[in-house]
């Protein structure tokens, strides 16, 4: 490749990664900022792991003090998604975390394997 092939690469990579796009809604509850801001992290490192043009869409609601997390994750290559409930938010969308990690690392060894055995 080219340096200016791999300079576009960069940035086209760079761009797409700018766009991502995390929506978090509450329902029948006020987070606290230290919620929110714990959230934002959260899905900010779920991104990460991510096919890189995946965006993601979470509900936390509180049903008469349970939490239900419904977290999806998607893109044009794959969608994940969970619906996981604790009494706590936090631990709600921790577990929330964990499956959609386990989905989007089972994704990934699909990928290898279809790509070696191809």
């Amino acid at each position: 490749m080219s340096e200016k092939q791999d300079a576009f690469t960069g940035m086209f990579l760079a761009l797409v990664i700018f766009m991502r796009k995390s929506t978090i809604r509450y329902l029948n509850f006020s987070p606290s900022n230290g919620l929110k801001q714990f959230a934002e992290d959260l899905f900010s490192q779920l991104l990460e792991f991510a096919p890189v043009d995946a965006n993601s869409r979470s509900t936390i609601e509180n049903q008469e003090g349970f939490y239900l997390c419904k977290i999806n994750v998607v893109s044009e290559t794959g969608r994940f998604g969970t619906l996981v409930g604790s009494a706590s938010p936090r631990l709600a969308l921790q577990q929330g975390r964990i499956t959609i990690l386990k989905q989007i690392s089972e994704w990934h060894q699909m990928r290898f394997l279809t790509a070696a055995f191809s």
